[in-house]
């Protein structure tokens, strides 16, 4: 048949239901037309005669707006009739009274949904036995007109159920019944959206994502026996703690440790994990070149956009380190590493110390500002992370679109929800996902962040960004939402995130600038696009 019904039914349902129940779908698939509707398990509660309420379900429910609803028990099996009672499967019951029993409690049900004493559609009862026929059983003449057999579902069972509905209805509809046809898909297939459920969702899944993170000290007693290692790993796949642990070991052994990152954000981060107590320097590199020198930092601020500045300190710290006013450290760890550039890597060879500890931690797939990648050689293969342990599976999911290595979830982590992508005018689709999120579904603003590939005064947002009434400002601020570029906030990470002006044409959205940002969002994520999006 051309016009197939409409189908409501739950697929972990289904899977669980009878091969009776399965067929009888099918059947109705085939043999009915987008006139009917058809509706599988329909539970609802029931109140007994002493008042005590207990569960009901109905196999199928048949609902034609012309001629009215059908309740339908299906039963497979070896079936028997003895006298009119009944055998199923080796088990006495009544199938019959309990179709009737389903159809008037439903009905009370429906009424009582609906606010009304008035009947809208008539309502009858069947019983279906998709593999059996009735010509082989001694029914009782009332069940008999009311029976589905298999030599019924092979005929024309669109029009016995039609003309069954308003033949043998006894249910019948009320003259003043004012309910329509919405009114009862309403009652049926209800849709219904908890404006706190995200709120909630986002909260339970961040949780879940802690309890599953790796063991750090666990993990990192694998490779005591390495003095010098270097680990690649998948974003998500705990390189910072991973990083942030060793360095704690380190410096609990007495070791003067070396914490260096390339971000000034996950520095700080990373640094606020340590006492005053403890001998280890946590720093993003050229922090530490500034710090080391005793550069004014207001000085230094107003040149941080000229390139040059970088190159003018590293040629100081060289020259610091060649005079020997700097003390080497024992043990250096570095994080981000793929983003540390050839003269880094000279000077942080410079700073160890005769035998020191080295740990190298990266992610090729975040090499976001074409370093050459230049690692030191330890002579011993990386070890590779592929397990990512921050995000839920479907944000991992779609990172794999934007990774040429390895990526899978850890085991317990959240499904979560797929990264929803909106194309067209980027600042109205930020102001109905801001409104939605912290209106509709109670996110907080501090759990959620924007990134761009550019400074705020650059984006779409432009000199206005006060969107939607939502205030969005360049860094963190009580009572606004963060912006930054995706740059500054590598490394770090927060329930919610947005990509903002993702464009096919501009190079800083390439596959690793939105790999990188993506893997930002622990339980959420959107990415708003300015054009159809190209294949990477």
């Amino acid at each position: 048949m051309e016009n197939n019904p409409n189908l409501y039914y739950n697929e972990s349902k289904l899977e669980e239901a009878t091969e009776s129940e399965k067929f009888f779908l099918e059947t109705m698939k085939q043999k009915l037309n987008s006139d009917w509707f058809v509706f599988h398990s329909v539970t609802f509660s029931a109140k007994d005669k002493g008042g005590t309420y207990y569960d009901r379900e109905i196999d199928f429910l048949l609902f034609n707006p012309i001629c009215g609803l059908l309740v339908v028990e299906v039963k497979g099996g070896k079936i028997s009739c003895v006298n009119g009672k009944y055998t199923v499967g080796g088990r006495h019951c009544d199938p019959f009274g309990q179709a009737r029993g389903n159809m008037y409690d439903f009905c009370r049900q429906l009424l009582q949904r609906l606010k009304t004493n008035s009947v809208p559609f008539k309502m009858a009862y069947a019983v279906a036995f998709p593999f059996a026929k009735a010509d082989k059983l001694d029914l009782p003449l009332c069940d008999k007109a009311a029976l589905i057999d298999a030599n019924m579902l092979k005929k024309d069972v669109a029009k016995w159920c039609f003309s069954h509905i308003r033949e043998h209805a006894t249910i019948h509809a009320a003259a003043d019944a004012t309910a329509s046809v919405s009114d009862i898909l309403h009652v049926l297939a209800p849709t219904v959206e908890s404006e706190d459920a995200l709120g909630t969702a986002v909260d339970f899944e961040t949780a879940e994502i802690e309890r599953h993170s790796i063991n750090p000290r666990q993990f990192l007693s694998l490779f005591a026996a390495f003095p010098r290692l270097k680990v690649s790993g998948c974003a998500g796949s705990g390189k910072t703690l991973l990083a942030t642990e060793k360095a704690r070991q380190l410096a609990g052994c007495g070791k003067r440790t070396l914490l260096l990152c390339y971000n000034k954000l996950l520095a700080s981060q990373m640094a606020r994990q340590f006492t005053p107590a403890m001998p280890v320097t946590v720093a993003a590199f050229y922090d530490f070149g500034i710090d080391v020198l005793g550069l004014p930092r207001e000085k230094v601020a107003a040149h941080e956009k000229d390139p040059r500045a970088y190159k003018i300190i590293a040629q100081f710290l060289k020259n610091h380190i060649a005079a020997g006013r700097i003390r080497p450290y024992d043990a250096i760890i570095v994080d981000e590493a793929q983003d540390f550039t050839d003269e880094m890597w000279e000077i942080v060879n410079q700073l160890l110390a005769n035998d020191a500890i080295f740990y190298v931690f990266y992610d090729p797939e975040q090499n976001i500002f074409g370093t050459s990648m230049s690692l030191p050689d330890f002579g011993v293969p990386p070890v590779m992370l592929t397990i990512n342990c921050r995000n839920t599976q479907k944000i991992t999911e779609e990172l794999r679109k934007y990774s040429s290595h390895a990526i899978e979830s850890a085991a317990g982590m959240p499904e979560g929800r797929a990264v929803k992508t909106l194309v067209g005018d980027c600042r109205e689709n930020l102001g109905l996902i801001l409104d939605k999120l912290i209106n509709h579904q109670k996110i907080k603003r501090e759990s959620i962040t924007i990134l761009g590939a550019h400074n705020l005064n650059h984006t779409s947002l432009g000199s206005d960004p006060v969107v939607q009434g939502f205030r969005i400002v360049e860094g963190s601020f009580g009572g606004a939402i963060s912006y930054h570029t995706y740059m500054k906030f590598k490394g770090c990470d927060n329930k919610v995130i947005i990509l903002l002006d993702v464009d096919e044409h501009d190079k800083r959205w390439g596959r690793a600038g939105i790999y990188t940002a993506l893997s930002r969002a622990k339980s959420q994520a959107y990415i708003l696009r300015k054009a159809v999006a190209s294949s990477f």
